[in-house]
């Protein structure tokens, strides 16, 4: 018998007014339905409102990369790409951690090979 996909989801705003509004709320459910649809289970959740810049800069993002080399999830899946970063640097280097700690990345219900950076 295979082992569900144990999922991390990436859920985030960058303003206070975004936060207020149903925006988490739909990304979140979204995500769980997309996870479900894959036969995997949600193991762990990063949602909340940050920035770029700030007391708040990246904090969820971070403790995201940092869990992912524990092993508390063999897959992360965020809403869209700027959930994940706006930043190409950022980006690169958060997807850079997912490949070296064997996690495989999502955008929705879309899997990216992080092996292959063109697609």
């Amino acid at each position: 018998m295979a082992t569900a996909l144990r999922f991390a989801i990436l859920a985030r705003v960058s303003t206070e007014e975004q936060e207020k509004g149903a925006s988490l709320e739909v990304q979140e459910k979204e995500l769980r339905q997309c996870v479900q649809s894959k036969g995997g289970i949600v193991v762990k959740t990063y949602i909340g409102q940050e920035s770029a810049m700030g007391k708040k800069s990246r904090l969820i993002f971070n403790q995201l990369l940092a869990d992912s080399s524990r092993g508390l999830f063999d897959a992360v899946m965020v809403y869209d790409q700027s959930r994940w970063s706006r930043s190409p640097a950022q980006s690169h280097h958060g997807l850079e951690v997912l490949l070296e700690n064997n996690v495989r990345y999502f955008i929705q219900c879309t899997e990216y090979d992080l092996h292959n950076p063109d697609n």
